[in-house]
């Protein structure tokens, strides 16, 4: 597998093959004028007693996934600095190092996608950042750009052989991808395409993506109508 930015396929797949569902949750918060911030989170709490028992230790800093992230996340965070429009490069953890999140502030859309490219992209000569959420005036879209979950598929098939050739889809069904868009100055109004849902107040929109659920009808876009 490539050197993949933050071990995050590492962390996911390596928990997936103890037989555990947990979630990874994508959150934008967004300003009228383009602005805002980015966190990609991987929540391991309710596996954390698994984890330390998989590893041989009831100390939760040797078997933390926080561990392992803060190794790589100088490199990422030396690229992101190199992104203009990108700010407050920070990597936090909680629940004992089992919730781990790695956030910036970005500027417009177009340092939101650059800077997503570098968390996510495995491909180095990439020559430039797709286009992961589009804004308009009144209508902000969420893209299949990248291959994040194809990714994690793929890194489980080639390790297979240590679940016994199980379905996988049957094994880790309840693993979720959560998007959550939060606008601080603008309402959604409707969601045109996809399976977000709007809160109450019509401030943000959740979609949540399971991995594994083929028999599920979702998808990573969506279309969102704001005002």
């Amino acid at each position: 597998m490539k050197n993949t930015r933050l071990s995050i396929i590492v962390i996911i797949t390596s928990t997936l093959l103890l037989q555990s569902c947990f979630e990874i949750r994508e959150t934008v918060r967004l300003r009228n004028n383009g602005s805002g911030s980015f966190s990609i989170a991987v929540d391991l709490s309710n596996v954390r007693h698994m984890m330390e028992s998989f590893a041989g230790t009831d100390n939760p800093a040797e078997s933390s996934p926080y561990k392992n992230m803060e190794k790589q996340f100088s490199i990422t965070s030396k690229k992101l600095e190199g992104v203009n429009g990108i700010s407050n490069i920070q990597l936090h953890s909680q629940k004992g190092g089992y919730l781990v999140m790695s956030s910036f502030d970005f500027a417009s859309i177009e340092a939101l996608n650059a800077g997503m490219n570098i968390v996510y992209e495995n491909d180095d000569d990439a020559a430039e950042a797709p286009d992961y959420y589009k804004l308009g005036r009144r209508k902000f879209e969420r893209t299949t750009a990248h291959n994040f979950m194809d990714l994690v598929k793929s890194e489980l098939n080639s390790g297979q052989a240590k679940t016994g050739g199980m379905d996988l889809s049957l094994l880790f069904s309840d693993v979720v991808y959560v998007n959550k868009i939060i606008f601080d100055d603008k309402t959604v109004r409707k969601v045109r395409a996809g399976y977000a849902d709007i809160s109450d107040n019509g401030s943000a929109i959740v979609n949540r993506y399971y991995i594994f659920r083929d028999d599920k009808e979702q998808s990573l876009e969506f279309k969102v109508r704001v005002r």
